[in-house]
């Protein structure tokens, strides 16, 4: 087992696959694969922020392409192609951590305005259920 780097090893994958991949497809190839014996807690977030800040600072030379939330392939994959077979998604990568944050966002969706007491430090009143005193 070789101690290869991120980025390295992410490039490796993705010259191996020669699509497009989920971060949490090339962290667990890379794991499985053996290219690093050290991967941390949260493999799949060190190859999602190595493909992020590699597209933030180098933009066009970055070797990776967005193609989709939270999907990457490299970009010598995709000039191989003609236009019309890639789909490319040209928003800005977003920070993928909101899925950690699920529960609480989703839990955000249903709070009640009325429920909240809004002084100078606001405390959220809470129900046992939807027409029940």
């Amino acid at each position: 087992m070789s101690d290869m780097p991120w980025r390295e090893a992410i490039i490796e994958v993705m010259r191996s696959e020669g699509s497009a991949m989920h971060y949490t497809t090339i962290a667990e190839r890379i794991v499985s694969d053996g290219l690093r014996e050290s991967v941390g807690a949260t493999p799949a977030s060190t190859v999602n922020s190595t493909i992020t800040t590699s597209l933030k600072s180098e933009r066009e030379k970055s070797p990776f392409q967005r193609v989709a939330r939270g999907e990457y392939i490299l970009r010598q994959v995709v000039e191989g192609y003609p236009p019309e077979v890639v789909v490319m998604d040209d928003r800005e990568p977003e920070d993928e951590g909101d899925e950690v944050a699920g529960p609480i966002h989703a839990l955000g969706m249903f709070w009640d305005r009325e429920s909240v007491l809004w002084t100078s430090s606001p405390a959220i009143l809470g129900r046992t259920c939807w027409g029940r005193t």
